[in-house]
């Protein structure tokens, strides 16, 4: 699960897709994930040089659920799908996911794709 990941899109609880919108349009949001669970959420602003970054520790259950201290978005979740080039996280419960300046209510899964 290491590396860098593109948030891509989220699916609302009735299979719409949401494409993921951050603020710069020629620079995707991404999260970077370390080893021995710790992560940073990055999103960059309009200027698509400057860039904002959210430390998030976590750990997971041997059923791959989620539990963070510090992230609305992912605390809760379960990774599901995981390959290579994708995976995503999924709520038990729909819910909005929240991203620095884009949320999507009533979300049941959020999409990432290998940077």
């Amino acid at each position: 699960m290491g590396g860098l990941w593109n948030i891509k899109s989220v699916v609302k609880a009735d299979g719409t897709v949401v494409p993921y919108a951050g603020r710069c349009a020629s620079q995707k949001d991404y999260i970077d994930v370390y080893g021995a669970g710790y992560m940073a959420e990055k999103y960059f602003f309009e200027d698509c040089a400057t860039l904002y970054t959210k430390f998030v520790q976590f750990t997971f259950d041997q059923n791959y659920k989620i539990n963070t201290a510090n992230s609305f978005l992912f605390d809760g979740a379960t990774i599901k799908n995981m390959t290579k080039t994708s995976f995503t996280i999924e709520f038990s419960q729909p819910k909005t996911a929240e991203f620095e300046y884009f949320s999507v209510t009533n979300s049941k899964s959020v999409l990432f794709e290998k940077r």
